[in-house]
């Protein structure tokens, strides 16, 4: 059966489930130019009350408003890049070690290959090569 929802009822209809829904930048735009032109000059708006509404609806049904869940997904982001970011400094903090430790074998047995001093110290041979090439 047909929903006969009148012009205004239609507009707020809209406006709740935009609030609700959120778009790629890419498609937000086309979903607007196609929704909510319901006359040639006439645009949906959203009120203050539509979006009350909408924030206590989606709150009710998600156990948490909108602009917590955001804040919250950015949080998590921002400690999943402070986590990435200590790794990325213990491995940055580790390798420099390791090439310490090579150049100071390097300096004290000056004629051993490359492949013995990657032997002897258990390290990759590529290491080694590299730790060479800055001397």
């Amino acid at each position: 059966k047909a929903c006969n929802f009148g012009e205004e009822k239609t507009v707020r209809l809209f406006a709740f489930i935009k609030h609700l829904v959120v778009l790629p930048d890419e498609f937000e735009q086309m979903y607007e130019d196609h929704t909510f032109t319901i006359k040639p000059a006439l645009k949906m708006t959203i009120t203050a009350s539509d979006k009350e509404y909408a924030n206590r609806y989606f709150e009710a049904h998600h156990g948490i408003s909108p602009q917590k869940l955001v804040e919250k997904a950015k949080q998590e982001g921002r400690q999943e890049g402070i986590s990435f970011g200590i790794e990325k400094g213990i491995e940055k903090g580790i390798e420099k070690g390791v090439f310490k430790v090579i150049g100071s074998y390097m300096q004290k047995h000056p004629t051993y290959s490359d492949a013995e001093i990657a032997n002897d110290l258990g390290v990759d041979l590529v290491d080694v090569q590299k730790v060479r090439g800055l001397k």
